[in-house]
C-alpha cells in the first residue's frame, strides 16, 4: 500500500487514474471507465464489479482526484491504496462469498463539489445498493472514525462498523456531523452510506468537539488542514494507519451478508416479501405463512414484526399468536413478545448479534443455538 501512495502522490488527477488502471490491468482485474460531465465539471470514474449478479451490491469507494496545489497523499492516495488492496484480496477469495455482490468504485471529481459521486448517482438511477463505505484520509493515526450519512437508516452501517471494531478490538468512533464527503452524495440517492477515516491521536479531542458535539467554533483538526494544503506529502503517511483501515475494510466485506439479512431499508425484496405475507394473513394460509417467514429469515421476520406490523393494527393479535409457533423456547418467545408489545425500534447492532445465534429448524421454527 505504501508503494501505491508513493506512486500516486504528486501526480495530477488524470495521471492518477492511468496509474490505477495499469495496476488493475496488471492484476487482471476487469474494470469499466465511466466518463461523466456534471455541470461544468467532467471526469471519469472506474467501476469494478465482483460477485453475484442477482444480489444488490455493496459499494466500497475512494476518490482519486487531487486538490489543486496538493500532493494528495492522505487526500486521497491513502484511501485508494486501501481500496486497491481490498479489491485484490476480495478477488482472490471471491468464491467464498456465495451470493454477495460488490461494486468497487474509484471516484473522480470529489474535489469539484463531489461531482463524480453525483454523476454516479445519475448513471445508476433506479439500481438497488445495500450500502456504501467510502474511504478517505486513511494514512495517519490510530483511531478509526466513521461519518454516517444523516439518513434515518444510516445507523445500520454504523452498527456494522461498531461490531467490526469490537470484534477486532479497534479504537473506533462514529460522528454523524462528520465532514462532507461522497457518502452524503450516496445518501442523497437513497443509499445508506458512510465515510471511514483514520485520525491521529493529537487531533482526536478537537475532532470529537467539532464533529461529535457539532461545535463549529472549534478549529479543523491539523491532519485535515494538511490534507487540503500543500503539506499533504507521502512522507507523512503511516504504514500502520493504512493497515488499520485495510483490516477494518476486510471485516466490512465479510459483514455484507448480515447487512442483507438485516431487513435493510434499501432492499426492495424485503418490502415485496412483507407485502406477500400480509396477503397470506388476510387469506388465512398457515402453511404458506410459515414458509414466508422462513424466506424472510430471522432479521427479516423481526423487522416485519417491529416495522410492518404497527402499520397494520388489525393483524396485531393474529401475528402475536404466531410468535409461539415461530420461535422455539420460552426465553426467546418472551424476548420477541416483549419487543413486539413495546413497539420499540430494533437496534441494528443487537439484531446482528442475535442473528448469529438464531437458526431455523426442521420443525419450521427459529431457535437459539446452544453454545
Amino acid at each position: 500500500m505504501m508503494t501505491t501512495v508513493n506512486n500516486l502522490a504528486g501526480r495530477l488527477t488524470t495521471s492518477r487514474r492511468t496509474y490505477l488502471e495499469s495496476v488493475l490491468e496488471t492484476e487482471n482485474i476487469a474494470f469499466m471507465r465511466k466518463p461523466w460531465q456534471f455541470a461544468r465539471a467532467k471526469g471519469t470514474n472506474l467501476e469494478i464489479r465482483m460477485g453475484s449478479m442477482k444480489s444488490p451490491p455493496t459499494i466500497f469507494s475512494a476518490h482519486f482526484d487531487v486538490r489543486k496545489g496538493s500532493m494528495g497523499a492522505n487526500n486521497n492516495a491513502s484511501g485508494c491504496a486501501v481500496l486497491l488492496q481490498l479489491i485484490s484480496e476480495t478477488k482472490a477469495k471471491l468464491a467464498s462469498f456465495h451470493d454477495q455482490a460488490f461494486l468497487f468504485l474509484f471516484l473522480d471529481g470529489s474535489e469539484s463539489k463531489f461531482s463524480g459521486s453525483r454523476a454516479f448517482g445519475q448513471q445508476h438511477a433506479g439500481e438497488n445498493f445495500l450500502a456504501a463505505y467510502n474511504f478517505d484520509l486513511c494514512g495517519m493515526g490510530t483511531t478509526l472514525v466513521m461519518g454516517p450519512s444523516s439518513r434515518p437508516f444510516a445507523n445500520v452501517t454504523t452498527a456494522v462498523g461498531s461490531l467490526v471494531a469490537k470484534e477486532k478490538s479497534l479504537s473506533f468512533a462514529a460522528y454523524p456531523k462528520f465532514l462532507s464527503g461522497d457518502h452524503r452524495t450516496f445518501a442523497s440517492f437513497g443509499i445508506d452510506a458512510c465515510t471511514i477515516a483514520v485520525v491521529p491521536k493529537k487531533d482526536l479531542k478537537v475532532f470529537a468537539e467539532r464533529f461529535g458535539k457539532n461545535d463549529r467554533s472549534q478549529p479543523l483538526p491539523h491532519f485535515f488542514k494538511d490534507a487540503i494544503r500543500g503539506r499533504d506529502k507521502a512522507g507523512k503517511i503511516e504504514k500502520l494507519a493504512l493497515e488499520l483501515a485495510l483490516n477494518f475494510a476486510r471485516s466490512l466485506v465479510d459483514k455484507v451478508a448480515p447487512i442483507t439479512a438485516c431487513g435493510h431499508p434499501c432492499v426492495d425484496d424485503l418490502k415485496k416479501k412483507s407485502k406477500n405475507l400480509l396477503t397470506l394473513f388476510a387469506e388465512g394460509k398457515p402453511k404458506a405463512i410459515r414458509e414466508a417467514f422462513q424466506a424472510l429469515g430471522f432479521c427479516g421476520t423481526l423487522t416485519f414484526i417491529l416495522r410492518v406490523l404497527p402499520k397494520n393494527p388489525d393483524l396485531q393479535d393474529t401475528v402475536m399468536n404466531w410468535i409461539p409457533k415461530l420461535f422455539s423456547g420460552k426465553t426467546l418467545q418472551e424476548e420477541i413478545m416483549a419487543l413486539a408489545k413495546s413497539g420499540q425500534k430494533h437496534d441494528p447492532a443487537k439484531l446482528l448479534e442475535m442473528k448469529s445465534e438464531i437458526l431455523w429448524d426442521k420443525k419450521g421454527q427459529f431457535y437459539r443455538r446452544q453454545h
